[in-house]
């Protein structure tokens, strides 16, 4: 998936539960500059090495790409909720980007194949 160039608000936060990445989520999205987030998520278990990139606005998730790094597929659609329910309860590395209201559009049409599905 592709970002503006933007920094991210925070990098390498570990999250052990997914309470905390709702509130860290919600901590950006409190900054009324924000119109939407950008997320990039590392976890992992015994088989398999998982990274998400989430796009999302102020109500809803927009688009969701996953890598599975081991195996080296990507993922887009509706498999990709599943997948991303199940690493929710794996410690996760997470970097947190928030886009204003023109960022968060040009990342839509950035990544309309991904948005589309």
């Amino acid at each position: 998936m592709e970002l503006p160039m933007i920094t991210p608000i925070e990098e390498n936060i570990v999250c052990t539960r997914k309470e905390e990445l709702l509130k860290l989520m919600q901590n950006t999205l409190s900054n009324q500059t924000f119109s939407g987030l950008f997320l990039k998520i590392f976890a992992k278990d015994k088989a398999e090495k998982y990274y998400a990139t989430l796009l999302m606005d102020r109500r809803k998730l927009l688009a969701l790409e996953l890598l599975l790094l081991s195996s080296q597929k990507r993922i887009i659609g509706d498999e990709t909720l599943n997948i991303l329910k199940k690493i929710l309860n794996y410690p996760l590395v997470v970097d947190i980007y928030g886009l204003d209201e023109i960022e968060l559009k040009t990342s839509i049409t950035d990544n309309i194949e991904i948005y589309n599905t």
